[in-house]
């Protein structure tokens, strides 16, 4: 069973996803204010205390899924966020 801090953490994981979606869905939205003025490729989350944490979990989850997708052409970075796989 999960602990109050670990539920804590999905549910703040699964809001900050649902934020970007978000923050996605009006980029591409000719309507929104925010249309073509995001760069959601050079996005960055940084906090203080609980949002520090935050930070590092959605950084640790990015790299997890960087590892599982890198191909060849991206060795040097897959090779220092997963030094135990590929090339």
């Amino acid at each position: 069973m999960l602990g109050q801090s670990s539920l804590c953490a999905s549910w703040q994981l699964a809001f900050t996803a649902r934020v970007l979606d978000k923050l996605r869905e009006d980029s591409r939205d000719p309507g929104s204010p925010l249309h073509g003025r995001l760069d959601l490729a050079r996005l960055a989350v940084a906090g203080h205390s609980r949002g520090g944490k935050l930070a590092a979990l959605l950084f640790a989850r990015a790299a997890l899924a960087w590892c599982s997708l890198a191909g060849s052409h991206n060795r040097y970075v897959q090779r220092a966020l997963c030094p135990d796989e590929g090339p």
